[in-house]
């Protein structure tokens, strides 16, 4: 048994490492929500970004900017002018004392 199982998965292993890597499929802009028949509007580009949960005020005190998740790190939505700024750039000039 031994001897079928270990070139079997060597062989497995082997064909896992050459399949490349898939983009990951770009999120739709606008979708109708299956369950309330709500229009969704998507305002950010990157895929598998979320927002936080509603138990985290993600929104500046001037109600303009607002945070979310993205692979790369946090970001920075204006929500005035649908701009998104990753948080590393704004904090990049900011020291702590």
């Amino acid at each position: 048994m031994v001897r079928i199982v270990r070139p079997f998965l060597s062989t497995v292993a082997m064909s896992l490492a050459i399949v490349p890597a898939l983009p990951a499929q770009q999120p739709p802009i606008t979708w109708v929500d299956k369950d309330t028949g709500h229009r969704i509007h998507r305002l950010t580009k990157e895929a598998d970004s979320s927002g936080f949960y509603f138990n985290v005020n993600a929104y500046s005190p001037d109600g303009k900017l607002m945070a979310y998740d993205a692979p790369d790190g946090i970001h920075v939505l204006g929500l005035t002018t649908i701009t998104a700024l990753s948080w590393s750039s704004l904090t990049s000039g900011l020291r702590c004392r």
